[in-house]
């Protein structure tokens, strides 16, 4: 998957359920796109424990949101990944060490900083997922703009009164009202996993620009190495 493109309804569910019942389980996200050039795209996010607290109870308006101080930077937790070389691995890297000086224009591998056209198409089809995600927040927005408008017209009177109220009333007691004026309000979950995995798009561009960047920078020195 491409990064925040597995938060979905149905991932919630199910990381829910394995985190209530098991307690320390992670969720692999690899991307096989991005990792063809040879940089392993693998990282392990689990809710957190405040969105756990958050999911559990069931109200995805926003003053629920509100009151639990839950947000699109901290409903998920990327868990750190250690890799660990093998002995034969370790023993090769050992032997690099100890050679002498690498000659650039026999043992450099161009093919390692090959700038295909991989890299090109990973932001494409990242920019792809960025403006499908933009459309459905856009509509969504445009549906809860929609039911606010027709709140404040049947209940402008109680919704000027919990204005005046805000910062006086505790924050549990302000949600109570809050949720007896806002009656069927639409699912603002939708609206915050969109965000989400709009900001893991964003990181996934930024990687990919800066990766390329450095490619370049390399290619540049060493074909310079060479010349001379």
């Amino acid at each position: 998957a491409n990064s925040g493109a597995f938060l979905t309804h149905a991932w919630v569910q199910t990381q829910f359920a394995y985190q209530s019942t098991l307690g320390n389980v992670v969720c692999l996200v690899y991307d096989p796109m991005a990792s063809r050039d040879g940089v392993l795209r693998l990282k392990a996010w689990r809710l957190s424990d405040r969105f756990m607290r958050f999911y559990k109870k069931g109200s995805f308006g926003s003053a629920a949101f509100d009151l639990e101080k839950v947000s699109t930077k901290n409903m998920l937790e990327e868990v750190p990944i250690k890799f660990h070389n093998s002995s034969l691995v370790s023993a090769f890297l050992a032997e690099l060490q100890l050679q002498d000086e690498i000659d650039v224009s026999k043992n450099v591998e161009i093919s390692r900083l090959d700038l295909s056209d991989d890299q090109p198409q990973l932001i494409d089809r990242s920019l792809d997922y960025l403006m499908t995600d933009i459309d459905e927040f856009l509509k969504e927005q445009a549906k809860y703009a929609y039911y606010l408008r027709n709140l404040v017209r049947s209940n402008s009177q109680q919704v000027e009164t919990l204005r005046k109220k805000k910062n006086t009333l505790e924050p549990a007691a302000l949600y109570e009202q809050f949720a007896g004026v806002l009656g069927n309000e639409p699912n603002r979950l939708d609206s915050k996993m969109l965000l989400r995995e709009m900001d893991g798009l964003l990181e996934s561009i930024q990687l990919i620009a800066a990766e390329s960047v450095i490619k370049q920078s390399a290619v540049g020195s060493i074909q310079a190495e060479t010349d001379d």
